[in-house]
This record gives structure tokens, sequence and C-alpha cells, in this order.
């Protein structure tokens, strides 16, 4: 897929900017978090398991010594991070968000502009929660 720059000069992407990619994404290593931002609107960013297990390492986001089961890259060549399972929530409520928006912005979604207001809302609050450290439903 070609690499896609969000326009956040407009007021309702730019509202969600800031009070809800951005604190999702605000992690302790602030150049880590924003490159991964940018690999995520380009929809570059690799996020793996890799053992049910784990191990416990310092995770690359919070540097906290967690149990990081995931790792992730900004591209397949590119270096791997080792990420908590907290830390990985916040990545995929913010990748989920970025996908709807990418599908909106391709057509994919056929639904009334109320359906989709209402599905935004959705992605912000798991976004939110994700921040506050609770996990998604199963």
């Amino acid at each position: 897929m070609e690499e896609r720059k969000f326009d956040r000069t407009q007021p309702f992407l730019c509202r969600m900017y800031n009070e809800d990619v951005a604190p999702c994404l605000d992690f302790t290593n602030k150049q880590l978090s924003k490159t991964f931002q940018d690999a995520i609107e380009s929809n570059n960013l690799v996020l793996e398991l890799m053992s049910t297990k784990g191990i416990k390492r310092k995770c690359a986001l919070t540097g906290v010594m967690r149990i990081c089961r995931y790792r992730a890259a900004v591209s397949e060549t590119a270096e791997w991070h080792y990420i908590s399972q907290s830390a990985r929530h916040r990545i995929v409520a913010v990748c989920d968000f970025f996908t709807y928006i990418r599908y909106i912005h391709l057509g994919l979604v056929k639904k009334d502009v109320t359906d989709i207001y209402w599905e935004l809302m959705e992605l912000r609050k798991q976004m939110a929660c994700a921040t506050c450290g609770l996990s998604p439903l199963q």
C-alpha cells in the first residue's frame, strides 16, 4: 500500500490526534513513540508475537522490566523492539483507528455518515481505555 500521511489540519482529525492518538502513544521513549506513530500512519509497522510464554526484559517503549511477548519494527528489515502487553494494546488501538480512517479514505466503508461517526467514537474509546491500561474485551 502506498505511504500516506493523514491531513492533521482537518479539525476532526486534528482533535482525534490531540485527544486520542498522541496520549495513547505517549510512552517514556519519545523518539521510538514518534517513529512507531509514523510507521502506523504509513501502514508499515510490523508487530508480532514472539512466544506465548515471554521473557522478562525491558519494554522498549516504557523502559520498564516486563514480560515482553511481542516485538515491533517499523519495517520487515528494521531493528526489532521488545514490547510489553500494555504497550501492545496501546499500539493496536491506534492501528485499528488508522486502519478504519484509511478504509474511509479509500472508499471501502459503505456506511451512513452517522454510523461512521459512531464507529470512530468506539475506536476513540478503545484508545482511551488502552491509554489507561485497560485490556480490550476478548
